[in-house]
């Protein structure tokens, strides 16, 4: 999952188009895409522990995607999500 995220922060443009009806990056799609497909893969195999242990991965590789993504954000607007 760690090389797949490095993928998708270097090759997202960073840029919404304005003629877009829905102002997402493209990243954010495919990671959400990727995360379904995983689940879906993996929930063949012992449900417990292997979705307790996918929880624990998307949890630490979505905070790194959030941190990414704070990054991108003007200072001003980035203080408005600290939560202390």
């Amino acid at each position: 999952m760690s090389r797949k995220l490095e993928i998708l922060l270097q090759e997202e443009k960073w840029e919404v188009d304005d003629a877009d009806r829905l102002k997402v990056l493209q990243s954010s799609l495919d990671l959400i895409v990727y995360i379904r497909k995983t689940i879906t893969r993996c929930s063949q195999f012992s449900r417990k522990q292997t979705l307790i242990g996918l929880y624990k991965l998307f949890k630490r590789y979505l905070g790194r995607y959030c941190t990414a993504l704070a990054a991108k954000i003007p200072t001003y607007t980035r203080n408005c999500f600290h939560e202390g």
